[in-house]
């Protein structure tokens, strides 16, 4: 398979690989090739593994249920795009417009956006997403959930330091792809069930934490005067850049993303604190914040 040394698959794999109902081609070979050169030095959050690792193992789970080459090679390829310098040009010349489609369907289109509103615009755009790119996502989702449940079980909660999310959210979001797979009238059962199956394993993960109650924050910009008083638990508020208003609401208000101001009655913007710098949305001077550290549950 003409991996580089540095890179590690085990021989179970490789054998899996040529014994399954989809042959291992020279396409496949080159997109396997091409992610292992890409991802060259990037490591998996939590369990520390050459990032090859994910890619190869989505395309070992979409071998289960499709023998489309195309599909195959877009679950290989289907982080080059969002995390490495490759491009859709590049991809579209050696594997196609069709692979690059599905690449580009199932890739995050603004890295530098909160992550919850990434993953609010994944979601809607998921919806829309035709059923083999959902296919790829879920490959993709089930194998992610594998290794956060493995990263857990060996490194225990220092694993989760490492995620870019509270695990909470995280498990929020697979939830939310898993009713839009069980949606799809062409998913399969089989991995569906394999999803929920590893989400149930990983429900101790979900329970009530010692959480960090805020009490307000502020700008530290006198002459901005901007500032949000918390009267729910989670971190994520609504501002109005007009007229310098902000409001933190429940938690079951938070999938509402037509929030108005009061006072101008324009939509207001969302800001998640966990995700950002706590930079001030209005001037972006620094926010400060104070707070008291709350048990729950």
């Amino acid at each position: 398979m003409n991996f580089p040394n540095r890179f590690f698959v085990s021989q179970t794999d490789v054998v899996y690989l040529t014994q399954t109902t989809m042959k291992l081609t020279p396409k496949i070979t080159k997109a396997i090739n091409l992610a292992a050169t890409l991802h060259d030095g990037q490591e998996r959050k939590g369990d520390g593994l050459p990032y090859i690792v994910h890619p190869v193992s989505v395309a070992l789970i979409l071998m289960d249920y499709t023998d489309d080459e195309d599909v195959i090679i877009a679950g290989i390829l289907h982080d080059t795009i969002e995390d490495t310098s490759y491009t859709g040009d590049q991809m579209e010349k050696v594997f196609g417009s069709h692979v690059t489609e599905l690449v580009l369907d199932v890739t995050e289109k603004d890295k530098d956006l909160p992550w919850q509103q990434r993953k609010d615009d994944y979601l809607k755009h998921l919806l829309t997403s035709c059923h083999e790119s959902k296919l790829i996502c879920a490959a993709d989702k089930l194998h992610n959930l594998q290794s956060m449940l493995e990263a857990f079980q060996k490194f225990g909660e220092k694993a989760l330091e490492k995620f870019n999310a509270p695990v909470d959210k995280k498990l929020w979001f697979y939830k939310e792809c898993l009713k839009i797979f069980k949606n799809d009238k062409d998913m399969s059962n089989g991995i569906i069930e394999a999803i929920e199956s590893v989400l149930k394993d990983l429900k101790a993960l979900d329970q009530p934490e010692p959480k960090r109650k805020i009490l307000f924050i502020e700008c530290e910009n006198e002459k901005c005067g901007f500032g949000v008083e918390f009267k729910h638990e989670n971190e994520t508020f609504f501002f109005c850049k007009d007229c310098k208003f902000g409001v933190n609401v429940s938690s079951d208000q938070l999938d509402d993303l037509n929030h108005m101001c009061g006072s101008c009655k324009k939509k207001m913007e969302r800001y998640d604190l966990y995700d950002e710098d706590n930079v001030c949305p209005i001037c972006n001077d620094m926010i400060g914040v104070c707070f008291e550290y709350k048990k729950t549950g």
